[in-house]
């Protein structure tokens, strides 16, 4: 098996010269109020460089967005490893078997999932320890293991995020579910919580969304 990290990957090399992330102010304003609320989605927003075949081009963005989430680990752990004085190998870094990458198209109606609004409310300020019903997409942003903060207006975010996202035609997105056993990422969520990695994509366009989540208590 090849295990594979952002310091040397030649399938990441070659996926960064056809994809750049795209910056978007708007959007990260909103991610970071719902990181900072407890959310525990990971969104890579990229910028296709080349066109290629559906398949290839969203397995390409699964395997840059998870150089981008392990840069943005590795960015946060040297803040860390300044202030704490240890050193920078203490710290968790990712890796991931891009052969074993393996994907299935699904419907927009499949990567939403649950869309009970009860569930959900009652989970919100839940401190329980309860193990939510993660299933998709929807509940994955509500219902992180130990809930959203109250003071994020959480259903208004969840609508910025989705308009600057998906736009006005959420139903006609080309979109993948990937397998979750190619990357240490997954491992957390595998313990508890759920873990889930998608690949998302209007068609015609120059641009293609990924969303991780894998997290436990």
């Amino acid at each position: 098996m090849r295990v594979e990290s952002a310091a040397k990957n030649t399938r990441l090399t070659r996926a960064l010269s056809l994809m750049k992330e795209k910056p978007n102010i708007e959007l990260k304003n909103f991610l970071d109020e719902f990181s900072n609320a407890g959310g525990v989605l990971h969104y890579v927003l990229l910028q296709i460089e080349e066109q290629l075949p559906a398949k290839e081009l969203h397995k390409l963005a699964a395997i840059t967005a998870i150089g981008i989430i392990d840069a943005r680990y590795y960015e946060r752990a040297k803040k860390i490893a300044v202030q704490a004085k240890l050193p920078l190998d203490n710290f968790f870094r990712l890796t991931w078997d891009s052969n074993k990458l393996d994907a299935k198209k699904i419907t927009f109606s499949e990567f939403w999932g649950s869309d009970n609004a009860k569930i959900i409310k009652s989970h919100l300020g839940d401190k329980g320890g309860v193990v939510p019903n993660v299933d998709g997409y929807k509940t994955a942003f509500f219902l992180p293991p130990y809930s959203l903060d109250r003071t994020l207006n959480a259903e208004a975010v969840f609508a910025q995020i989705n308009g600057l996202l998906f736009g006005p035609t959420p139903s006609e997105l080309e979109i993948y579910e990937w397998s979750t056993d190619w990357s240490n990422y997954f491992d957390a969520g595998h313990e508890w919580w759920g873990a889930f990695f998608w690949t998302l994509r209007q068609p015609d366009t120059d641009w293609i969304i990924t969303i991780g989540a894998s997290s436990t208590d």
